[in-house]
C-alpha cells in the first residue's frame, strides 16, 4: 500500500529487520487508524507478515543511532490472544493487531496455507 509518497511495505520490511532481525516473506495490509483523532494527524498502518523464525535468535535490536533496544518475543498466536485477554498486551497497535488476527486468523491461515 502506497499514498503516493510512501511504499509501507517497503518501510515495514526495513523496520522489521531494523528492529527484529526478521526477514519478512509476505505482507497483508491489516488496516490504518488515526492514533489520536481531532489531536494529531498522525495514522499507523498495521500489516500482518509472514517470517520464517526458525533461525531468530532472541536478543536486543534496534538501531544504536535511534536509542533503540528492542526485545524480541516469540509468542505462538494463542499464547499473545490470551495474554492480550488477561491485559499483559495493553499497546493501543498491538491490541489492535491482536483484535484483527483473531477476527481475520482463518482467513489468512486457508489464504496463507
Amino acid at each position: 500500500m502506497t499514498d503516493g509518497s510512501i511504499d509501507y511495505e517497503s518501510v515495514v520490511k526495513k523496520e522489521a529487520y531494523e528492529e527484529a532481525g526478521l526477514e519478512l516473506t509476505e505482507l497483508e495490509f491489516m488496516l490504518s487508524y488515526l492514533s489520536s483523532p481531532g489531536g494529531t494527524t498522525e495514522r499507523l498502518y498495521l500489516y500482518l507478515a509472514r517470517a520464517d523464525l526458525s533461525q531468530v535468535k532472541s536478543g536486543v535490536y534496534g538501531l544504536e543511532t535511534e536509542g533503540e533496544d528492542i526485545k524480541t518475543h516469540i509468542l505462538s498466536v494463542d499464547d499473545a490472544l490470551v495474554r492480550l485477554n488477561n491485559g499483559e498486551i495493553d499497546n493501543a497497535a498491538t491490541v489492535i493487531c491482536m483484535q484483527w488476527l483473531a477476527l481475520n486468523r482463518e482467513k489468512m491461515a486457508s489464504k496463507w496455507a
